[in-house]
């Protein structure tokens, strides 16, 4: 009998053996997981939580996890808004909404949203390769380079995973963190985000490829989006990924933020980029025009959105002076994995060049903020027409008190 007892107690102790490994093997430990499908997010509600004497963080998501049937998914605490930051799965529809609801009342909740998805917002064309860098000339980025580089000034891509060791980057990016993986240390190499840095900050005078906007300053790779196909410019993320890589941009005082993404209205990244602003970061955000409407972030009045001038659109840029900024963002030559290159369009791209002419501009003042940076790239954008576009050399001329910019003819 003992025999036959230790039989079916060893037969139990293995099935649960198996049962927790399936578990952990086949539920992702992240809710952004590389390559992770469209329809896996949705259900899923982020909370942040309620400072408590009483209890612990995880004491309190074992409670709220129980009260209103969730499973508990992720966690991870907001250094730079000292919180506490969970996520939970839970069903989608009503369900969601209405848990939603009952969280959003509990006095141990700060605040929940569902997750929410953003996208990369960019494409690239396969043509001839040819030395050209129109985007350089037309917003005199060529001429700024006089005055400045961007040296040593840190601009953080909040973006895909980037590949760093590109002949055009290498030396450039000084950090690089994975915030879509279990484990932040692994890079991925991916398309959109060594697009975005190469124009940002490719290295310059090295005899190879292109030059970026701002080619000293120095690349931080914040993974936060991943391709949603493999091997091409379509990226997406999610609330909890860009929360993280906000929070540590904010927590390690990355002056210069590039957001090359869009998506709808989301409060915890809304949160996390008005404290960004708060502690003196500049945020710069992509957007498209086609409805007439700004997405999220760059609609944030503290943001610096930008779009590109698309000669294929009907639209007056005019129209839109004073909330959104128009860079090159058409046919752009950039960084390409495995040491190529290539055009690219779109307002990402217009995004970063924004970003590299923000870090020319901050290696002068330092300490600029960016109600000042809106003011000074307001001030020198060229309207012609329906065309309206950023001139890098007299906004720095503006900084510096120089006239080398606006004694060069235009």
């Amino acid at each position: 009998m003992q025999a036959v007892m230790a039989k079916v107690t060893l037969a139990v102790i293995i099935a649960v053996v198996i049962s927790v490994y399936l578990r952990v093997q086949l539920v992702s430990p992240h809710p952004a997981a590389s390559g992770q499908s469209a329809g896996a997010v949705p259900a899923q509600v982020v909370v942040v939580l309620r400072p408590s004497s009483n209890y612990r963080p995880a004491q309190i998501a074992a409670r709220l996890a129980v009260r209103y049937g969730l499973d508990i998914h992720d966690q991870w605490h907001i250094t730079s808004l000292n919180r506490a930051c969970y996520v939970f799965d839970t069903a989608a529809g009503n369900e969601l909404k209405y848990k939603i609801q009952r969280l959003d009342a509990d006095p141990l909740v700060e605040s929940v949203q569902e997750m929410q998805n953003f996208f990369v917002a960019g494409t690239w064309e396969i043509d001839p390769y040819v030395n050209l860098q129109h985007s350089l000339v037309a917003a005199r980025i060529d001429q700024s380079h006089q005055l400045s580089t961007g040296k040593d000034v840190r601009v953080a891509i909040i973006d895909t995973g980037l590949d760093r060791s590109h002949v055009d980057l290498r030396g450039r990016v000084v950090a690089t963190l994975n915030f879509v993986d279990a484990d932040q240390t692994i890079e991925i190499v991916e398309f959109h985000a060594t697009a975005v840095a190469g124009i940002i900050g490719a290295t310059a005078r090295n005899g190879r490829g292109i030059v970026g906007v701002a080619p000293d300053s120095q690349l931080i790779s914040l993974r936060a989006c991943w391709e949603s196909i493999p091997g091409t410019s379509r990226g997406r993320c999610n609330s909890f990924s860009l929360a993280r890589a906000l929070d540590w941009a904010i927590s390690n005082e990355i002056k210069v933020v590039n957001m090359s993404l869009q998506g709808r209205h989301d409060p915890l990244v809304e949160r996390l980029v008005l404290h960004a602003v708060r502690e003196g970061l500049i945020v710069v955000a992509a957007t498209d025009l086609d409805d007439g409407e700004l997405s999220f972030p760059a609609s944030m009045n503290e943001v610096i959105g930008v779009s590109y001038h698309d000669p294929f659109r009907a639209l007056d840029y005019t129209a839109h002076a004073g909330k959104v900024f128009i860079a090159p963002g058409e046919e752009i030559l950039t960084t390409m994995p495995d040491n190529t290159y290539d055009f690219v369009s779109g307002s990402s791209f217009a995004s970063a060049h924004v970003s590299g002419i923000v870090a020319l501009l901050v290696e002068h003042a330092p300490t600029i903020d960016a109600h000042t940076v809106k003011a000074v790239l307001r001030s020198s954008t060229r309207i012609s027409g329906w065309t309206v576009l950023i001139d890098a050399c007299t906004a720095l001329a503006t900084i510096t008190g120089a006239d080398n910019c606006r004694s060069l003819p235009k």
